[in-house]
C-alpha cells in the first residue's frame, strides 16, 4: 500500500483524534491563559500541526510495538513543544505551561483511547461521518465559546472602568 493509499485508508481515525486534541486541549490551555484571543488561536494552530505532524508518521508503523513507541516518543515531544513555545511567545512560566502541556496530552490521549477500547469507535472502520460531523460541531461550538467569552470580559472591563471612572468624576 503507497503512502497516499494508507493516509487516505486512516484519514478519518486522524481527523477524530484531532477533533478530540482540539477538543480536550483547547480546554485544558483556556485554564492556563484565559480568553486571549490570540493565544487560543496559537494553541489550536499548534495542536493542528503537531497532531497532524504525529498522525502522519503514525501510518508508516511496521507493527502495534513499533506504533506505541512512536506515539510515546511524539507525545513527549509534543508536550516539550508545547511548553517551549508557549513559554516563549506569550511570556509564561515553563514549570506552569510545562505541566498543562502535561495535563492536556495525556488527557487527550486517555479520551481518545477510551473511544477504542469501550468500542464507541469501531476499530476496523473508523469514526462514522456523524461521529465526525458531531465533533466538529462541538468543537466549532467550543471555539465560539472561548472567543465570544473573551468578547464579554473585554466589554465586562470596559464597563467597570468607565463606571469606576464616572462616579469618581462624580464625586
Amino acid at each position: 500500500m503507497d503512502v497516499i493509499s494508507k493516509y487516505l485508508s486512516r484519514f478519518n481515525f486522524m481527523l477524530f483524534a484531532l477533533f478530540i486534541t482540539l477538543f480536550i486541549e483547547t480546554l485544558w490551555y483556556f485554564f492556563l491563559k484565559k480568553h486571549d484571543k490570540k493565544y487560543l488561536t496559537f494553541v489550536l494552530l499548534m495542536n493542528i500541526i503537531l497532531n497532524g505532524l504525529m498522525n502522519f508518521v503514525l501510518i508508516f508503523a511496521k507493527s502495534e510495538e513499533v506504533y506505541l513507541l512512536m506515539l510515546l516518543s511524539f507525545e513527549v515531544f509534543t508536550i516539550i513543544i508545547e511548553a517551549i513555545l508557549i513559554t516563549f511567545i506569550f511570556k509564561l512560566k515553563f514549570t506552569k505551561v510545562f505541566l498543562f502541556a502535561l495535563g492536556a496530552n495525556i488527557s487527550s490521549y486517555l479520551v481518545g483511547r477510551a473511544f477504542y477500547t469501550f468500542n464507541i469507535i469501531d476499530v476496523s472502520k473508523g469514526p462514522t461521518v456523524w461521529t465526525l460531523v458531531i465533533s466538529f460541531y462541538v468543537l466549532i461550538f467550543l471555539c465560539s465559546f472561548l472567543f465570544l467569552a473573551r468578547h464579554d470580559d473585554d466589554n465586562n472591563n470596559d464597563n467597570c472602568h468607565d463606571t469606576k471612572n464616572n462616579n469618581t468624576a462624580d464625586y
